[in-house]
């Protein structure tokens, strides 16, 4: 059999309980594993990477399960769908007999391994869609083939181990190891005032995103074009700090310059206003027994960015209770702010994901009291209460207030820029979300995975991490990528589409021509993300453009 040990070091009895805890969360954990039962695809040493917890398991895959004493690594060779075997999976080691297979109870199902690091240092996906092919070949060879071979050696050579059967695995192994040496991320091409724009208005400049922002100087960029979309899609401030470094600045032509810190200076100052609204808000929210969670821009700006005034935003967002809402407002409405007049019914807000917009005296401050982090018309179902739980506490400039967990904070980025704006615009979203990637120090893949599962959001949250790979070079896993695939059960064909119609969207500011409508691009990418089938998609589709038509015609 494959014994696991964990590579912690745990003693038996905690780690049992540590991994029934985790298969509910759907940790995302390595793990260590000693014997050959699972041989030549794991040898002996390979570091496993494990989705713990039992949805999506299908034929192929190899599962973790537990035993009295021991954690074992198997592969599913069958699902019992019905009769007696209703929930419980048969598991066996690849080369070995088939008398060692053996029907388990689900329960004792703790995980999925999605990911091998060899002891030669290769590495090889489970989840892709080449992986679950190899996977499902490998138990046709270790069931079926080693079921055969084992009643021949019976009769012919009795007692001799299996040999074909180890043979014939070395196929899928094979096949693994091709499909890893191919997989490389994509980049998706962009023009030079695009390139220039990300390279500028990155949050951490190290010497090699300095290096390759001084080669793009060279080239004389399109000053023209980068200042009034910098400003447009509220880059102005970051870009400016970056190119005002002592080794850059002289690169800058100084009407470029002056005009970049001009947009810099005056986002910096409103944010300034807003902050200064913010502290005065959650005095008031405080006295009155309240203690809301900061979202979106306000939250990043003070978790995310070395100056909170570095990052724009037009609004600020406060999650509660949803009991709580009703306080909120009134506590504003004590502050002296208005309900916004806008062309929704009263009865629109009373079921949205936020309250109506409150906008101060001074019509420089809105703000929107949430009761959920996405508008409950799309189809998502996300409880804002594990959210409130795990929110935390930060502290910066002399401000405390409590955030979102780093875990749910990309998540709602995620959502925001895909699943309700639909990536128009959202630049800055996207290098936020690179951020967040990149300066967590550690992110927990399982919570964020398991969330996405179950909020039915696995196509956006991939949507926006695929986009971040590609354009920005952020370092999610590859792992990580393939499972939300998995999750999502999206077709080459949907990502590609969404892909090509979010690359258009996040530079809307610096493309002036353009062949169909932002109302019918929206109209897409909802298409896309919300619906499942193509059915219903081709149907949505065929609407949206009909309605475009009509708006030309």
């Amino acid at each position: 059999m494959g014994g696991v040990s964990e590579s912690g070091g745990l003693t038996p009895p905690v780690t049992r309980g540590i991994l029934s805890l985790w298969a509910r969360e759907g940790k995302w954990a390595d793990i260590t594993l000693s014997g050959l039962s699972m041989s030549p695809l794991i040898p002996d040493g390979a570091r496993l990477t494990v989705r713990f917890g039992r949805s999506g398991l299908a034929v192929g895959d190899v599962v973790l399960y537990t035993t009295p004493a021991h954690l074992i690594a198997h592969r599913v060779l069958r699902l019992g769908r019905g009769g007696r075997r209703w929930g419980w999976v048969k598991v066996k080691g690849d080369p070995v007999h088939p008398t060692e297979a053996a029907w388990i109870p689900v329960e004792d199902v703790v995980g999925r391994v999605v990911a091998v690091s060899r002891p030669d240092g290769s590495r090889m996906l489970l989840n892709t869609s080449t992986g679950r092919v190899a996977g499902r070949l490998s138990a046709a060879i270790s069931g079926p083939v080693a079921w055969v071979e084992g009643k021949l050696l019976r009769l012919v050579r009795p007692g001799k181990r299996l040999i074909l059967t180890p043979l014939l695995l070395r196929l899928p192994a094979a096949l693994h190891d091709r499909a890893a040496a191919a997989d490389r991320p994509g980049f998706i091409r962009l023009g030079p005032a695009e390139r220039f724009l990300v390279a500028a208005a990155s949050l951490r400049m190290d010497p090699p995103g300095v290096e390759r922002l001084r080669r793009l100087l060279a080239r004389d960029p399109a000053w023209e074009r980068i200042v009034p979309d910098a400003a447009a899609l509220g880059l102005a401030p970051v870009a400016y700090r970056n190119l005002q470094r002592p080794d850059l600045r002289d690169l800058v032509p100084p009407a470029a310059r002056a005009a970049l810190g001009r947009a810099a200076h005056g986002s910096a100052c409103l944010m300034a206003i807003q902050l200064a609204g913010l502290d005065r808000i959650l005095d008031a929210f405080r006295t009155e027994g309240l203690d809301p969670v900061l979202l979106k821009g306000a939250a990043l700006a003070l978790t995310l960015y070395e100056q909170s005034a570095l990052r724009a935003m037009k609004d600020i967002d406060l999650l509660v209770r949803p009991e709580e809402v009703g306080r909120a407002v009134s506590i504003l409405e004590r502050l002296g702010f208005r309900a916004i007049r806008t062309s929704r019914k009263p009865s629109f807000y009373a079921s949205h994901h936020h309250a109506v917009p409150m906008i101060d005296p001074s019509g420089r401050l809105i703000v929107e009291i949430h009761r959920g982090i996405v508008p409950p018309s799309g189809g998502l179902d996300v409880d804002p209460a594990p959210l409130l739980a795990r929110s935390v506490r930060v502290t910066k400039e002399g401000r405390s207030c409590r955030v979102l967990a780093v875990e749910d904070q990309l998540l709602h980025a995620s959502l925001h820029l895909s699943y309700t704006d639909r990536f128009l615009g959202r630049l800055r979203d996207l290098l936020d979300i690179h951020a967040l990637v990149e300066s967590s120090g550690g992110l927990d893949w399982g919570i964020v995975i398991e969330s996405a599962r179950s909020w039915e959001a696995s196509r956006s949250l991939y949507a926006t991490l695929d986009l971040s790979r590609r354009i920005i070079g952020t370092s999610v896993p590859a792992e990580v990528l393939s499972e939300l695939l998995r999750g999502a059960r999206w077709d080459p064909v949907a990502a590609g589409a969404v892909r090509a119609l979010a690359r258009r969207n996040l530079f809307t500011g610096s493309d002036p021509g353009r062949l169909f409508s932002d109302r019918l691009v929206r109209g897409l990418c909802d298409t896309l993300l919300r619906r499942p089938r193509w059915s219903s998609r081709i149907l949505s589709l065929l609407g949206a453009i009909g309605r475009q038509e009509h708006l030309t015609a």
